[in-house]
């Protein structure tokens, strides 16, 4: 059952990361195309992972 909620879990974030994505291109007036939608949630992943060492290396 672990397993489960694992990929449930796995599969509501990634929900999450495709609407705050397709919110992103609705506020920038980015048509809202599969290839746009991957282009900004790969850009946010992006932006995350740099604010994430960020805060790495601050508690260093």
């Amino acid at each position: 059952m672990k397993f489960l909620e694992r990929i449930k879990n796995h599969l509501r974030l990634f929900s999450i990361k495709r609407n705050e994505a397709i919110y992103t291109c609705i506020q920038n007036d980015i048509p809202l195309t599969d290839e746009n939608i991957k282009e900004v949630m790969g850009i946010l992943k992006q932006k995350n992972n740099q604010s994430n060492k960020t805060i790495q290396k601050q508690n260093s």
